[in-house]
């Protein structure tokens, strides 16, 4: 490849990851060769036309999430394959977990192939960028091009994460409605071919680098790059707490037991509960006798559409994530944006600086999550300063920023091959 010409990508990506950061930031540095995904309500997909004219009453729950779906990227750069949205219902309609999993997985199979037969389309491009367990089929066909392959490895691998959340469970016993993770070969394979085939690994934390390198992968292939956001879009300002109104925390996610609301509620029972108000958003995977039993403690609120998202961070004084398994959570990300100090693990991969903009306690542990609440229920103050602070370290993880860092890697790597 000629180094006085920029490298062309191709983005595949299911789903709004990172909402979409990874092809808008290729297209505006003149890189990105073309975007595949599935869902999409953008430029260039019929779905556009029909999201724009519904009324605005219509736009709610997963309709709203699917018209947010979108991003600034040239109709004649993206194909989205819209109809795989109706494969990906009917593995959410499926009950059996290892059945869901592998009709997810095929989901990823028929993405790579519906790709793979629009490729000789394309007049140039040099390398292609997919996702962990979702580029099997693509590295292969890239591999025997001598395309460039670049994974984004948004996750610790399948197989520590097992263990990671078998243990959470054993700690937690009975929270999980249905266990999310169990040890399924075909994903672990997968991944273990993709990192074989991959020339380039991005990964969130060093927590990811660090099990990829215990599962055999190369540290020469592996280079953290942690996540870049919006800043303007969250709009952040600095809280403060006088002490004298309730503490209102908030928790952002989806999942089962894995994401640690079990400690979090058994943290809250250790403290005095009339001064804190706890709200959890996102559709969350636990026994609802077990939530009812908190009912006292915390407001349930459920899933919300991307859009709203904000109005929670906005409404409260500190972002808790207690998290067993990441690879660097974005709500963390979006917390310190929005001027929350954070309060997080090890296990999230998160950029948070403990006693600086929050602070950072063992997963599963019940006593330090309390703990930590309980600081700033004794130091009020401390809210105001650990704002300020998040807001200024949000800045170091702009997407303009992520955008130059993510671009001299890529084309440091390309030109080196």
């Amino acid at each position: 490849m000629s180094s006085n010409k920029l490298p062309q990508i191709i983005v595949a990506q299911l789903g709004a990851r990172r909402h979409y950061s990874i092809p808008v930031t290729l297209n505006r540095a003149g890189m990105l060769a073309h975007f595949y995904t599935d869902a999409y309500s953008g430029p260039g997909s019929w779905l556009a036309p029909l999201t724009r004219l519904m009324p605005r009453s219509f736009l709610k729950n997963g309709i709203a999430r699917l018209a947010g779906r979108t991003a600034r990227i040239p109709a004649g750069r993206v194909t989205a394959f819209n109809r795989l949205m109706f494969k990906w219902i009917m593995a959410y309609k499926e009950t059996d977990i290892r059945k869901q999993y592998q009709m997810i997985s095929n989901i990823s199979i028929s993405f790579n192939y519906l790709i793979l037969k629009r490729i000789f389309s394309l007049q140039r491009f040099d390398a292609i960028y997919g996702y962990d367990r979702a580029s099997l089929e693509l590295f292969w066909w890239a591999k025997k091009n001598n395309k460039f392959t670049i994974l984004d490895q948004s996750c610790i691998p399948w197989k520590v994460n097992c263990n990671l959340l078998e243990n959470a469970n054993k700690q937690f016993p009975g929270w999980e409605d249905t266990p999310r993770f169990l040890d399924f070969q075909f994903l672990s394979q997968r991944e273990e071919q993709e990192w074989h085939l991959a020339d380039l690994i991005f990964c969130g934390s060093l927590n990811v680098k660090e099990s990829l390198q215990k599962c055999g992968v190369k540290p020469n292939k592996i280079v953290v790059l942690p996540s870049g956001l919006d800043i303007n879009y969250w709009g952040g300002k600095s809280r403060s707490f006088s002490g004298k109104t309730m503490l209102k925390l908030l928790f952002v996610g989806s999942g089962g037991t894995s994401k640690g609301v079990p400690v979090l509620l058994e943290a809250l029972k250790k403290l005095p509960c009339q001064n804190i108000e706890l709200s959890v958003v996102g559709n969350l995977n636990l026994n609802g006798e077990k939530i009812a039993q908190f009912s006292n403690l915390v407001k349930i609120i459920g899933r919300v559409p991307r859009t709203e998202i904000k109005l929670f961070y906005n409404a409260n004084h500190v972002f808790v994530f207690p998290s067993f398994s990441e690879g660097s959570a974005e709500v963390t990300y979006e917390a310190l944006a929005a001027g929350l100090p954070v309060i997080t693990t090890p296990q999230s991969g998160s950029v948070v600086r403990d006693g600086i903009e929050g602070f950072i306690v063992p997963s599963g542990d019940v006593e330090a999550l309390a703990t930590a609440i309980d600081r700033f229920l004794k130091k009020p103050e401390m809210v105001a300063v650990m704002s300020r602070n998040a807001l200024a370290r949000a800045r170091d993880f702009s997407l303009d920023r992520y955008g130059e860092r993510l671009i001299s890697i890529i084309c440091q790597k390309l030109y080196e091959g």
